[in-house]
């Protein structure tokens, strides 16, 4: 298993006929031992960073379906 463990939930908004907006919320767990020797503000730059690079890979995959319809 790769990561922390996490969960959340993924939702979408239309915005227009060719538009959807996307709302993830997620939370996640350091694990115990992590805990005491992660700073907070880097912990969650991290996370962002992975969140951002799922996101995109996301974004990639729907827009590339779209274009093969």
């Amino acid at each position: 298993m790769k990561g922390l463990p996490t969960k959340g939930a993924v939702r979408f908004y239309p915005e227009g006929p060719s538009q959807t907006s996307v709302k993830l919320t997620v939370s996640y767990e350091l694990p115990g031992i992590l805990a005491p020797l992660m700073d907070s503000a880097m912990l969650g730059g991290l996370v962002s960073k992975e969140l951002q690079a799922n996101l995109d890979r996301f974004r990639d995959l729907v827009e590339q379906r779209v274009g093969s319809i």
